[in-house]
């Protein structure tokens, strides 16, 4: 599976941050996924205030700033146990949506 989604969920894998750009697995730009979260919360009908905050919450992530320092193997349980409020911090909000979703290799029609 190497869809916009699939790279997005990578990136924001606490372990994970810098594979996804990587060239090792194929990665896009840090741009190109920015650019796909903002079209979630777009496709999700996020505020554009909330949207702005994910993008400014996407940079801090990427750098290992703010609330976004550390990470674990379970990436689901480390995004819940942040010390942060997903209204304050919209990118906690998205993965954690995005890590429950349950995957699976059935078509979707």
């Amino acid at each position: 599976m190497n869809t916009e989604i699939h790279l997005l969920a990578l990136l924001l894998h606490p372990m994970c941050r810098k594979l996804a750009i990587s060239q090792v697995a194929n990665g896009r730009s840090f741009k190109f996924m920015v650019k796909t979260a903002f079209g979630v919360a777009k496709w999700w009908e996020w505020k554009q205030t909330d949207a702005q905050k994910l993008v400014e919450d996407m940079k801090q992530y990427y750098q290992c700033k703010g609330p976004f320092v550390g990470g674990q193997a379970d990436g689901l349980d480390w995004w819940e146990n942040i010390p942060v409020g997903a209204g304050a911090h919209p990118l906690k909000a998205l993965m954690i949506t995005i890590l429950s979703i349950v995957p699976h290799a059935a078509n979707v029609k």
